[in-house]
């Protein structure tokens, strides 16, 4: 079962700080990420691992959900990390903030590179959703790991898709269950989520 050890898989360049913003500059995503949280599309497995992530862009890098904060079902500021540089050529993260970022911000960081409309990125996993949008097509080779640089470079292949582009969602077929959805806010992404 997904993930296969759950950890931070890149090298990453982490300077540890305070909050890298408040409460109420993120108000609208904390409450969307609890949304998530209760439909049980990011948690926390049985044996402690979390699952799922969320991001958004601010000006010219993104914020993302801290490594190991699944369990949280109301977070605050203090559980997101600033991605300020990925280097898929030598899987290095370069953050800072109160926690280390998700392992999946390689992923993330490569779509708001590619689209740089998109300002929302959310990571689920969802056995039923992730089936489904495998079966369209838009899903990354199965011998693909997350958070590895092949993961990355894959991901930039397929968002360049405009069949991808107008969905705005994949499926990790090599990431049991994952799914990345994506959009230009969240109400663009509230509304691509909810068919499913």
């Amino acid at each position: 079962m997904f993930p296969k050890d759950g950890y931070i898989k890149f090298r990453i360049d982490h300077q540890e700080t305070g909050t890298i913003c408040s409460d109420e500059d993120i108000s609208e995503l904390l409450q969307f990420r609890t949304e998530i949280f209760d439909r049980g599309w990011i948690g926390v497995l049985p044996d402690g691992v979390g699952f799922g992530n969320l991001s958004m862009r601010v000006e010219n890098h993104f914020i993302i959900t801290g490594n190991a904060t699944g369990q949280h079902r109301t977070p605050n500021s203090s559980h997101f990390a600033k991605v300020l540089r990925y280097d898929a050529k030598f899987n290095i993260c370069t953050s800072e903030g109160p926690r280390k970022p998700s392992s999946e911000s390689g992923t993330h960081a490569v779509i708001y590179d590619i689209l740089p409309d998109i300002n929302v990125i959310l990571h689920i996993h969802n056995t039923a959703i992730w089936k489904k949008i495998i079966e369209t097509g838009f899903s990354t080779a199965e011998n693909i790991e997350y958070g590895t640089p092949e993961m990355a470079e894959a991901v930039k292949d397929l968002v360049q898709q405009p069949e991808v582009i107008k969905a705005g969602v994949f499926a990790m077929k090599g990431h049991e269950d994952g799914v990345v959805f994506f959009g230009t806010s969240i109400e663009k992404l509230k509304a691509s989520i909810s068919v499913f």
